[in-house]
């Protein structure tokens, strides 16, 4: 299920909210822009309007030994769909993905544990497209690529969020690891 919203505080909170009132794996919340977007340690994520906002509501069905490997496998993937429309794709460990060393998004995984495991998680991934970006960031707009609009960038992007969940889900994840090694600048 996508959800689509003009303005919200932060898609990753509209997905929490939802998850509460029982919306279930692989809901999808996008955002035109975001009033109060954030990434990891507390920054706040400039979200006007133009760039990519999504948060989708993940509900684990195996046991991770490490939830790091959401994040990981998020930005590996994403990574590996964007790559050949955007040349130069690099990840910062862990989660941003950069070209010519300017951020051009992030991923935000939150998670609730319940008895010592992973209950749900929320990831949340934010991607400059034809947005202004602040100093040190890059936009699409500023690239030669082929992504000619938000709806291809977002529907790009579930994709490689789903290529990831699909390796962080296997029983020996240890060759995602990997892979996102060799992404890392």
């Amino acid at each position: 299920m996508l959800l689509q919203f003009d303005r919200v505080d932060s898609t990753n909170t509209i997905a929490w909210n939802l998850l509460d009132r029982g919306w279930g794996d692989g809901t999808i919340v996008t955002a035109k822009s975001q009033s109060c977007g954030r990434g990891q340690w507390g920054r706040t994520w400039q979200s006007e309007a133009g760039g990519l906002y999504l948060s989708m509501i993940y509900l684990p069905v195996v046991n991770l030994a490490d939830p790091s490997l959401v994040t990981i496998g998020t930005v590996w993937g994403i990574a590996q769909v964007l790559s050949p429309f955007v040349p130069g794709l690099k990840i910062k460990a862990p989660n941003d993905l950069l070209v010519d060393r300017c951020k051009l998004g992030g991923i935000l995984t939150e998670i609730r544990w319940r008895e010592g495991k992973i209950a749900a998680a929320v990831i949340g991934v934010g991607i400059n497209g034809w947005n202004p970006v602040p100093q040190g960031a890059i936009s699409l707009r500023d690239l030669s690529t082929p992504i000619g609009n938000l709806e291809q960038l977002r529907d790009l992007t579930i994709g490689g969020i789903l290529l990831g969940k699909e390796r962080w889900e296997q029983p020996n994840p240890e060759g995602l690891v990997a892979d996102y090694q060799t992404l890392i600048l």
